[in-house]
């Protein structure tokens, strides 16, 4: 559960959630005072999967936790999926963005909770933007228009999702 814990806060808005949608999202079936104590339970595994020697007040609070609140530390936290994320923000159309991204983005977000509505939202959305960049790429409207390098974009997100046929059709096309 520690791992659904991060993944859970890691695709909401900030990397912050109430209570009351942790235990929504990750306790749905147990009764309150069951979910409320299997929400502390895992947020205490969390933090020494963090730092495996943490102590409340010394050591470096990675996950916050109040009555209103917990969220992840984004000074101390950060993941691939956030970077993605910002990358896609900026719109950036250039060469050097489109490899970062392709750097950084390894596949859909939290596949160990592929039944989960939580994780499906985001992970959706991110692989959809992702593959929109790289289509835009592989067609020449963003990033370089050398074929070569449009060619090297299309195998590397086949090489990701080889289900995007789409994406399959441009690369077929560049040959």
């Amino acid at each position: 559960k520690a791992l659904a814990l991060l993944a859970f806060l890691v695709a909401q808005p900030g990397g912050l959630a109430t209570p009351d949608q942790l235990i929504e999202g990750l306790w749905p079936d147990l009764n309150p005072d069951a979910a409320l104590n299997s929400m502390h339970q895992t947020i205490y595994f969390l933090r020494r999967v963090f730092d495996s020697g943490y102590r409340a007040g010394m050591s470096a609070e990675y996950l916050h936790v109040d009555s209103d609140v917990v969220w992840l530390d984004r000074d101390l936290v950060d993941s691939r999926s956030w970077q993605c994320r910002t990358l896609l923000a900026r719109r950036s159309e250039g060469q050097a963005s489109v490899e970062q991204l392709l750097g950084l983005y390894s596949g859909r977000f939290a596949t160990e909770f592929s039944y989960e509505e939580w994780a499906s939202a985001y992970r959706d959305s991110l692989h959809a933007q992702y593959l929109g960049v790289v289509e835009r790429a592989i067609s020449g409207a963003l990033g370089a228009f050398d074929p070569r390098w449009r060619l090297w974009v299309g195998q590397r997100a086949l090489q990701i999702d080889p289900t995007a046929d789409g994406i399959e059709a441009l690369v077929i096309r560049l040959y």
